[in-house]
Parts: structure tokens; sequence; C-alpha cells
């Protein structure tokens, strides 16, 4: 049991490791990824008709307000008039929104919390490793306890 423990924190390791791997290879990819994707959904949304008790909706303005941005690539992903979470006064008729995209307020924000993250994930590797290490070591001791 131990030692299936152990397999499978060090399974997850290694694919923690390789999905960081991953993020920090493609990670300027990340602001046309999402970028489009948000312009994809917003135009998803606009052509549907905007209801407002949409729970991605919600979330798009909700986002629009924290990082003042507009629109996935920028304010041109809505139709006019634009939401009023993409303006800094926040009217109905917002007539002047955010220029900045939220794809790039979202990587400028996770840059700029980067060391953070990063600590963060070699803290957890090295609970991981800590993990592995001590389930082989008991598991070990059993197997010598059962031999006596």
């Amino acid at each position: 049991m131990l030692k299936t423990f152990a397999v499978i924190v060090a399974i997850l390791l290694v694919a923690e490791i390789v999905c960081g791997i991953v993020l920090l290879v493609y990670r300027h990819e990340f602001v046309g990824l999402v970028g489009k994707e948000m312009q994809r959904e917003i135009k998803d949304l606009t052509a549907h008709g905007r209801n407002a008790s949409d729970p991605l909706l919600k979330s798009i303005y909700k986002l629009q307000e924290e990082l003042e941005c507009c629109g996935g690539v920028g304010p041109t992903d809505w139709s006019k008039p634009y939401p009023a979470s993409c303006c800094k006064s926040g009217k109905e008729n917002c007539t002047q929104p955010y220029q900045q995209g939220c794809a790039v307020a979202m990587y400028e924000q996770i840059k700029d919390s980067s060391l953070a993250f990063g600590l963060i994930i070699l803290i957890v590797c090295l609970i991981q490793i800590g993990a592995v290490i001590c389930a082989c070591c008991l598991a070990k001791k059993v197997n010598e306890y059962e031999k006596v």
C-alpha cells in the first residue's frame, strides 16, 4: 500500500514538472490563445443577445472590472455599446472603454506574481518528494519488521 502511494505521488510529481516545463515553453502564446478564446466567447454571447444572468458573461464583466481591461484582445471584441465593465466610470453608455485586452492584462498579472507561483510550486514539489521518500523508507521498515 505504501509503495502504491509512493508510485502515485511520484507520477503526480513528474506530471507537475512536465506541466511546468510546458507552461514555461509556451508562456508567450498565452496571450494569443486566451485572447482568441475570449473573443470567440464574447462574439457568441453578443450574437445571441447579452443575457445578464449568464454566468460566463458575469465572469467576463467581473474580470474586466478587476483588471481594467476590455474584451479578449481589445474593446473591438464587443459590439457597441460597450458594457459598463469596460469603462472606468462604470456607466452603461460607455464611449471610452479600456484599450487593453483582458488576455494581456491577465498575462501581466500572472507575470507579476510569477515568483510567488514559482515558490509555491517548489514547496509543493519538495513536500511531494519528502512524501515519496518517507513512504519508501516506511515500506522498507515494514518489510524488515515482517521478516523478523
